[in-house]
């Protein structure tokens, strides 16, 4: 028996490898200290029935959905888990939570009666406050902050939970996950590694971005020490070669990231790790210290090289930051993976043609690159243009049926999920930028990374099936994008 469990819904269209729920981990960690009892189930490494699980268990509450990654592509996943758990046991509390929830609340709570609570925004104090409730019923729903619920027939939302100002509390307890189960070849690179979080939130406000609008530009770091000892216990423990962070930006704070690499020297042990970061506050020196520590690998985006478009989506990056940053990573020897996005608000095809020109002149200083379709998301200003400009059905809902096999077939992204497609730049225009972009993904650098040693026989065959799998197109394009 346990006092809630956790499911981490699969996601049939996910294309970054399988990497654990760590937003689950933290909230069932923080619980976990504080003696509540807890179970993560994954079901992206396992498929058990609902009515076992209930059955063996015997939770108070069931928590669905990761509040790290974009939940949107797994919200119908989560739909269906809910009704699920209602259809053998309607006392059980069913607890909707993550980035999706948390901009949907009413639409989600009006469509899908099976969820009974959505936990907005940061969920560990929430969760356990709900875990109080469910065990002792001590307090009343409507005075847990950080809600939203049915009031008489109505959705009703309590007032807004305040940012934990530290995250010490939260000491990740890897034992609580099957780490076994999960591939440790994350996004297609050849280190065997295990993804890991640092910091909480960014302060920069991305208009395309999700994540960084629910965590309302605050920014919490973790304690060096708890970080270090992690990343310790992973790779003594688990035979990981590395560290994959997937914080939005693990670098917005200089001296943080200097202190963490101090620790990681000052204990030496051997270990890789990569990071995602922002191309403006990437100096020499910064990344000089990073590699010195053991990193070898930054990811960092661009995603647009029309300069107009640069100052619309509020990123704060430019070319010349990202050239800056490619030399400096080159000369270093640090691997490179670059974001890009095509079809951004008022994009026009001339202006996605710059942004594929910026690739192929500079392919050579980038190791990876990912290119995305403008995808509209719940919170973002994406989603407001989309609205107001009549790209999505008047009486669109994220709960209703939805579902576009050409975002699939065309952009390999997940069809549930709608995609700017602008008269200006038509889906036959993106399709035909996305593709060739695709094709730029072969350079010398790509190879040498993908492909283990490529000089040798041994490594092709190790290795291709792995190049392979992360090449998700025909390469052959019968459209000349040169030209304008």
């Amino acid at each position: 028996m346990v006092d809630i469990l956790f499911l981490s819904p699969q996601n049939e269209f996910r294309n970054y490898g399988d990497v654990p729920p760590l937003g689950i981990l933290s909230i069932a960690s923080f619980l976990s200290n504080k003696n509540m009892s807890v179970k993560i189930v994954d079901f992206t490494i396992e498929n058990p029935q609902i009515k076992d699980l209930l059955s063996k268990y015997s939770p108070k509450i069931v928590c669905l959905e990761d509040t790290y990654i974009s939940s949107t592509e797994t919200r119908f996943e989560c739909f269906k888990l809910a009704k699920k758990i209602k259809e053998y046991n309607r006392d059980v509390i069913v607890v909707y939570q993550g980035i999706h929830a948390t901009f949907t609340a009413e639409d989600t709570l009006n469509h899908i009666r099976e969820i009974d609570v959505i936990v907005n925004g940061e969920s560990e104090q929430t969760i356990y406050e709900l875990a109080l409730y469910a065990l002792r019923k001590d307090r009343e729903l409507e005075d847990i902050n950080g809600l939203s619920l049915r009031k008489n027939g109505k959705c009703f939302h309590t007032s807004m939970r305040k940012k934990l100002k530290e995250i010490d509390d939260i000491k990740m307890d890897y034992t609580l996950l099957e780490l076994s189960k999960y591939s440790p070849y994350c996004d297609c690179d050849p280190t065997k590694a295990v993804a890991m979080v640092a910091t909480r939130g960014c302060w920069a406000r991305c208009n395309f971005c999700a994540p960084t609008n629910m965590w309302a530009a605050h920014y919490g770091q973790r304690p060096i020490k708890n970080v270090v000892d992690e990343m310790e216990f992973l790779v003594s423990n688990y035979d990981f070669e590395g560290i994959k962070f997937q914080d939005l930006s693990l670098t917005l704070n200089k001296r943080y990231v200097e202190e963490l690499c101090s620790e990681i020297r000052k204990r030496d042990f051997d270990v890789k790790w990569t990071c995602r970061s922002r191309a403006d506050v990437m100096s020499k020196e910064l990344l000089q210290t990073m590699k010195s520590a053991g990193c070898y690998k930054v990811a960092f985006g661009l995603e647009t090289a029309s300069p107009r478009l640069q100052e619309t989506v509020n990123k704060g990056v430019t070319i010349d930051h990202v050239k800056i940053a490619l030399k400096n990573m080159d000369n270093l020897g640090m691997h490179t993976k670059l974001f890009f996005i095509y079809g951004l608000p008022t994009e026009t095809y001339n202006e996605a043609l710059m942004t594929y020109r910026f690739i192929r002149s500079n392919i050579r200083s980038i190791h990876d690159l990912c290119s995305s379709v403008g995808t509209v998301y719940p919170g973002t200003y994406m989603e407001v243009f989309a609205r107001e400009n009549g790209l999505l059905p008047k009486d669109f809902s994220w709960s209703e049926p939805f579902q576009n096999k050409l975002y699939w077939e065309d952009f390999h992204t997940n069809p549930t999920v709608p995609r700017l497609i602008q008269p200006q730049l038509n889906h036959e225009q993106l399709k035909n930028v996305f593709r060739e972009t695709n094709k730029r993904r072969i350079s010398i650098p790509f190879l040498k990374e993908k492909i283990r040693d490529i000089g040798t026989e041994r490594g092709v065959i190790q290795s291709t099936k792995n190049f392979y799998n992360s090449m998700k197109f025909n390469l052959k394009s019968k459209l000349d994008i040169t030209s304008t």
